[in-house]
Order: C-alpha cells, then structure tokens, then sequence
C-alpha cells in the first residue's frame, strides 16, 4: 500500500513539474515578445489606452481566477470570456498591423484566449493519463508542424505569422486539453457558458449600435454584422437543443432566449446566416427521424430549388452576369450591379483572385496573415480587406498542403466519423454534427475560423464530436 502512495505522489511531482516546465518556456515566450520591441503596441497606435481597454482585462483576470476553482467553472467561463470579453484586452499585447494599408487594424501577436487556454491546460492537465491514440498522433503532427513552420520563418514575415497563426495555437492547445484534461465530462458547462456569453454579446450589441447610431443593421464591436449574425444563428440552435431538453418555467426561459438570438440574427442582416440557420436547425431537428433515402430525397430538393432560385430570380440572373464577367476577364463589370448581388460578387471575383494566389504557394503557403499583404499585388483592390472570405481558400493560402489537411480535420473528419457511427447519434452529438454543418457551410462566404473567437469554438466542436464517438467506439469494443 506504501507503494502505491509513493508511486501516486512521484506521478503528481512529475504532473506538476511538466505543468510547470511548460507554463514557463510559453510564459518566457511571451515575455521575451515584450523585451524584444516585436510590433508596437496596439493601443500605443489606436489613441492609447483607456477605459475599455483596463476594464477588459479586469475583467479577463477576474475570470480567469474563477476558472482556477475548478474543471467545471473553467470549461463554463471558457466560452463565456471569450464571447463577452471585448477585443479591447488584447490591447497591452505587442501587435502588428493586418496590411500594409494604414487603415488596415493592427492585432496582437498572442490573445487572452492563449492565456486562458495555456492556464487551463497547466491548472487541470494530468499528463499520466490514458490518452485516444489518433488525437495524440494528430497533436504530435500539429506540435512539429508549428515548431518547423516558424523555426523556417524570419524578419517581417515571422511576426506577420505569429499574428496571423492563432488557428494553429488554439487547435493545439485545445488537443492538448482534450488529450490530458477532461472536456468531455463537462460538455453542458460549455454550452451553458456559450448561451450566457452570448447574451452579453446580445447587450453589447444594441448598446454598440445605438451610441455609433449604425444604419439599418444591428453590429457588434467585437464581431462586426456577418460575425454576429453567424454567431446568433449557431447559438440558437444550441438554445433550442436546452429547450427540447427542459420542462416547465424553464423551458419557457428558454423559448425565450431561442426569440433573442433569432431576432439579433435576422437583425444583422446577415442573409447567409438565416439560410444556413434553417438547413442546420433543421437537420438537428429531423435528421434522425427520416431515413436515408428521405434524407437524399430532401437535399435533391434543396439543390433542385438553389439551381432555380439561382437561374430565374432576379438575385441569380445579376449573380451568373456578375460571375461570367470574372470567368471572362471582364472583372469590374458588374462587381455592384445591385445592391442585393453586390456583396457575393466581390467575394466570387476575391476567390477567383485568390485561386492564382494559392498556385503560387500551394507546397509550404505564404504564411498565416499574409494574403491581406500580397491581396494587392493579385489585382485584389479591396483595401480594407483582412481575408478572402472563404475559410478554404485562406487555410490553402496560408498553410499550402498542410492548411487543406488542417481543414479536413476541422470540419470533414468529426462530419465522416459521425455519419459512420450511426449507433453513438446521442441528441448531444446531433446538436454538434449540425453545429459544424453550419460553420461548415458560413465557411465558404467567410473566413470563419480567421475570426479568432470562433476558431476557438469550431475547434471545439470539433474536437468533442470526435472524442465523443470515440470514446463511446472504445467503450464498445
């Protein structure tokens, strides 16, 4: 018995001594960001720092002491900070500007969310644990990709990458959590923590809209109008996956939140939320109910009504003129032809222009951050644009080979594993399966994990689908 007490206590030295090994070498990172003068800081180039600035990280520190009490509270305030926290506290982080042009904003080299999730994973990982075999190869493969990408880089290019790569941070540590913490196990906090999040956003709005009297759609500060609307539309359906799981005044409670998030939705203006919020709603809503010939029949269908709307509507006739005047060479055309096509057809000729951009880095990438950089040097002439609106194309651009095979395993590889194991479609793995539906289809109209809160949150459904079936594969055998 002795021995298993003192086998028990080297097993949490070493715990700790590894935490704590690991916490110093990122902290010395960032500290030696600090000493050496990489970037300005942002607020030194944005009026300086004030009010919001110093009540945001307040704010941020309050909430990271809280998560330290507990696995539970940390995965509850996870999502929770990063949706109501506003950008403002990443404002003492040194930074670079996201372009060359000078309205272009700057962002820090590393975010609160690296520290949430770095405290996260020093405060509860237990490194001596049983881990899932193919998480653990895919984290060893993201771990040398990113330490050979950026030992290759230099000068400029090396900051421009640090800004631009918190996909590659944030999947890794995120692994790592799943791989050594116990995520699975709090999976309701998480979502809770997102609702609530949410709501704040949903306050911070109205109040952002109202004080800089924004015309004709509700924005936010912290995600602009596309963002919002993407963000409301996925936060309804998990605020309808709590209402079909609660009975009584609580069911009425959430009812209610489900008519907010819809409402700030559709208020945003965000045409492609609302059409990707009812195919996504509605495969957690019917998907297991029909077979799959239904199913094939249903999204016939859709297709069917898509090509339609696409060759008859006013909307499509402006669209196909707009597209075939890029095909053909004839790209300023018909770039605003309406009001109502105007928006998609610069996105369509941004793609095309993009498309010659990956040809020229389709091995190793030009590096994350960089397309805002060489965008003018492809006849792309939007000044003010940060990416190509199209989450594809931007992994391409940024990572080569290796950003479509991050991709895949983002999006195509929990999709492909949960449609294979029919068996483990708990109303939990469904509501994740049509979560990543949705941010798979928002992928193609913007570059949604290049929004850093949001590459946190796909990150993370994805990586809970994917443990989730896992586990239960495992548990089965």
């Amino acid at each position: 018995m002795n021995d298993n007490v003192e086998e028990r206590y080297s097993f949490e030295f070493l715990n700790i001594a590894i935490s704590v090994f690991i916490f110093t070498c990122v902290l010395g990172f960032f500290v030696y960001l600090f000493i050496s003068g990489a970037g300005d800081l942002a607020a030194s180039q944005n009026g300086g720092i004030g009010l919001i600035e110093i009540g945001s990280l307040l704010f941020f520190f309050c909430l990271l002491m809280l998560s330290f009490i507990s696995e539970r509270f940390f995965w509850f305030i996870l999502p929770f900070s990063v949706f109501s926290i506003p950008n403002a506290v990443n404002a003492f982080f040194p930074s670079i500007r996201m372009g060359e042009a000078y309205i272009n904003p700057f962002f820090s080299l590393f975010t609160h969310i690296d520290i949430f999730l770095l405290c996260g994973l020093v405060r509860f990982a237990s490194f001596f644990k049983r881990v899932q075999h193919d998480l653990l190869v895919i984290f060893a493969v993201f771990c040398a990709y990113f330490i050979t990408f950026y030992l290759s880089l230099g000068g400029e290019e090396y900051l421009v990458s640090l800004m631009g790569g918190f996909q590659l941070r944030y999947f890794i540590l995120l692994t790592a959590l799943f791989l050594f913490a116990n995520p699975l196990n709090y999976q309701r906090n998480f979502l809770l923590g997102l609702v609530f999040g949410c709501v704040v956003t949903t306050v911070e709005a109205f109040v952002f809209s109202y004080i800089n009297a924004v015309p004709d759609r509700l924005a936010s500060g912290n995600f602009g109008v596309n963002y919002l609307g993407h963000l409301m539309a996925a936060a309804s359906i998990v605020a309808i996956f709590f209402l079909k799981e609660t009975k009584g005044l609580a069911r009425i409670a959430w009812f209610v939140i489900v008519l907010l998030f819809l409402c700030v939705m559709i208020m945003s203006g965000t045409r492609s939320s609302v059409l990707f919020f009812i195919i996504a709603s509605s495969v957690f809503l019917f998907f297991d109910k029909f077979s799959k010939g239904l199913l094939f029949v249903a999204a016939l269908m859709t297709a069917g009504a898509l090509i339609f709307f696409y060759m008859y509507s006013s909307f499509g006739i402006s669209l196909s003129i707009g597209v075939a005047d890029i095909v053909s060479g004839n790209e300023d055309a018909n770039l605003y032809r309406t009001a109502e096509t105007s928006s998609l057809i610069t996105r369509l000729f941004t793609w095309y222009k993009t498309y010659y951009m990956y040809l020229d880095y389709y091995l190793l990438g030009a590096g994350p951050g960089m397309w805002s950089y060489l965008k003018l040097d492809y006849g792309i002439p939007y000044v003010g644009l940060l990416d190509p609106h199209n989450d594809i194309l931007h992994y391409a651009v940024s990572y080569g080979v290796f950003g479509l095979f991050f991709y895949l395993t983002v999006y195509f590889k929990p999709i492909f594993q949960y449609l294979k194991n029919e068996k483990y479609k708990v109303k939990v793995n469904l509501l994740y399966f049509s979560l990543l539906i949705f941010f798979f289809m928002a992928s193609f109209v913007n570059a949604l994990t290049w929004k850093h809160q949001f590459a946190m949150l796909v990150f993370w459904f994805s990586l809970t689908l994917t443990c989730s079936i896992r586990k239960s594969v495992n548990s089965n055998v």
